[in-house]
Parts: structure tokens; C-alpha cells; sequence
């Protein structure tokens, strides 16, 4: 399991997403993110993400998702 910021440092979320997905690095993927209208999430899709989640991360959500990826 990937997750990841889309607002990062020294690029965005988008663009590493983009790279694990081209080197077929097999995982899941989740975008953790204070973007939250539906063309950020429409976007993190299209990028390669699995999963939107919105700051403040609902923690039961993504413990649920984390069992799953185990």
C-alpha cells in the first residue's frame, strides 16, 4: 500500500503516482489530500490513484483499507 500527499515538497502526488504505476511497481495506492472536490478526486483517479482520502483522514476508513492491502 502507497500513500501519498498530492501537495508534496519537491513535485506532487500526481506525478510520483504516475511513475509507481509506469514502473509497474504492484501496490495499492491511496491519495491522503485537503483536495477534496470532485475534480481532485476525478483527477488523483485519473493520475493513478486508488483511493481519495480527505484531511482530516477518517481513521476507520483507512484501517479498513489497510486490512485489505495486507
Amino acid at each position: 500500500m502507497i500513500l501519498s500527499d498530492i501537495n508534496l515538497p519537491d513535485g506532487d502526488g500526481y506525478q510520483f503516482i504516475a511513475e509507481i504505476k509506469k514502473r509497474q511497481v504492484p501496490s495499492m495506492t491511496a491519495a491522503l489530500t485537503a483536495l477534496t472536490s470532485e475534480a481532485d478526486v476525478q483527477d488523483a483517479r485519473r493520475a493513478g490513484f486508488d483511493y481519495h482520502f480527505a484531511k482530516p483522514v477518517d481513521l476507520q476508513r483507512l484501517r479498513s483499507l489497510l486490512e485489505i492491502a495486507a
